[in-house]
């Protein structure tokens, strides 16, 4: 088979799956696969395809069919400008939590601590947020000391991972939430905020294969914030404060959970 003949393949395997953006799911799979990109496969789209390739090809594609994220099966995950390894033990981090660690960075460089920064990063997941911020304050010429805490020891391995790769050394915590936590200034935490019976209601892609206990906040999908919002004072030292990521429609009533737990400037 050509080229172009086991892309067109995949592609029509994909649309009628129902995947979206199929087209560019099967040429990320087929660069996976080919290791060729969009300029190469034009040019040799017609050339015959080396035989051995095309059950490791057709195994992802029909991975993918089964609406499991595609970062899954690519085993990695763009953040922050950053390449994070992800699996089905995390989260798959999301362009719009970036806004919490440019939020976090740019309220530091406003602040020009001079000390340095204990900081905690909880419900780490992948690490993506701990990590992330640990790097922007490195390129910013701040001194952290991060600790990750993650109530999942697997979540916790693909944070390890995640830390060696990108050359930052934090300290990592198995906890349920504050339980093996110090004092910090600043801590940061994107916690399952989904209300439970909508939780199976996502896409395939979320609700059959993103671990449950990382979406699933309870009947309003607040119970993490009352938590946080009953446990945190104790562990804030003077400095940037308590960052939490929330639903699109959450803000009035995180924002009352913590003014009556006593917080100010929300």
């Amino acid at each position: 088979m050509t080229y172009q003949e086991i892309w067109t393949k995949g592609l029509k395997m994909l649309q009628n799956a129902g995947i979206d953006d199929a087209e560019g799911n099967v040429s990320r799979l087929f660069k996976r696969v080919y290791g060729i990109d969009a300029a190469h496969f034009i040019m040799h789209r017609d050339e015959e395809a080396p035989p051995e390739k095309q059950l490791e090809f057709r195994l992802l594609i029909e991975r993918r069919t089964k609406h499991e994220p595609l970062q899954y099966i690519l085993g990695n995950c763009g953040f922050m400008g950053w390449d994070f390894l992800v699996d089905p033990r995390v989260l798959i981090p999301r362009q719009d939590t970036e806004t919490l660690v440019e939020t976090f960075l740019d309220d530091v460089v406003r602040a020009r601590p001079r000390e340095t920064l204990k900081i905690a990063d909880m419900c780490t997941g992948s690490g993506c947020v701990g990590i992330s911020v640990q790097l922007g304050l490195r390129q910013r010429g701040y001194d952290s000391q991060m600790t990750l805490s993650d109530i999942s020891v697997e979540a916790l391995a693909v944070a390890r991972k995640n830390a060696e790769r990108l050359g930052v050394k934090p300290w990592l915590v198995i906890s349920d939430m504050f339980r093996h936590l110090g004092r910090y200034h600043a801590i940061l935490c994107n916690p399952p905020y989904i209300p439970h019976e909508e939780c199976d209601r996502l896409m395939p892609e979320v609700s059959w294969h993103e671990p449950r206990a990382a979406l699933d906040g309870g009947p309003d999908g607040l119970d993490f914030y009352r938590r946080i919002a009953a446990e945190a004072i104790d562990h804030l030292l003077p400095g940037p404060g308590l960052y939490l990521e929330i639903g699109y429609d959450q803000a009035k009533a995180v924002a009352t959970i913590l003014h009556d737990a006593g917080f100010t400037r929300i």
